[in-house]
């Protein structure tokens, strides 16, 4: 909901907007084909959108990348969602497997 309007008078607000508040800029990020995060800009916020089997479990990759996902985002963008891209979960957490796999916790950092 949009200021705590409700979902059906949330369209009926949008449409109430002046015309210049209506228009949409649509871009991409520079390099869009990360493995693990998809980034599509409007207006100048950044949905992000991460899918990665399984649950979208945190590991050391995943991290990597939104690491440089997050940096180019606030660089180009003035907000940003975070989103998933499977269905059924946003993501189940830490992956204690690769966690476990980890020799040192300087390996983790």
């Amino acid at each position: 909901a949009v200021l705590g309007l409700s979902t059906r008078r949330t369209g009926a607000f949008i449409r109430s907007l002046p015309s210049c508040y209506a228009l949409t800029t649509n871009r991409s990020l520079s390099d869009n084909s990360g493995k693990i995060f998809k980034v599509e800009i409007q207006d100048d916020i950044a949905t992000v959108t991460m899918s990665k089997t399984p649950g979208n479990a945190l590991d050391l990759d995943l991290f990597s990348e939104f690491s440089s996902v997050f940096d180019e985002v606030e660089k180009s963008s003035r907000g940003m969602i975070l989103t998933s891209g499977l269905p059924n979960i946003f993501c189940a957490g830490l992956n204690l497997i690769v966690l476990g796999q980890l020799s040192s916790f300087e390996e983790a950092n």
